[in-house]
């Protein structure tokens, strides 16, 4: 999959945030209900249209051997515009 073109103009004036997401409990990704799957299909659709949009440059799962969490890189105008995602 190749990465979205991004205006330089706004890679010049944007600042990056990064996002750690926490699962609810460290077994989540392993043992989601129905309810919990559909919100996570959701999320993800979500931030891929954050990622369409250039507003983000990076997200996914981390494996960590404590429990799987998200991250998400954010290039934003200002922290106003990061905290609003």
């Amino acid at each position: 999959m190749s990465a979205p073109a991004v205006d330089s103009s706004r890679e010049r004036s944007s600042l990056l945030f990064l996002f750690r997401l926490i699962p609810p409990r460290a077994d989540f990704a392993q043992t989601m209900t129905d309810a919990e799957q559909y919100a996570m299909a959701r999320h993800m659709a979500y931030w891929q249209e954050l990622l369409a949009a250039g507003r983000v440059v990076v997200y996914g799962p981390v494996a960590d051997p404590e429990g799987v969490w998200g991250l998400g890189v954010l290039r934003v105008a200002d922290r106003a515009e990061a905290l609003a995602i």
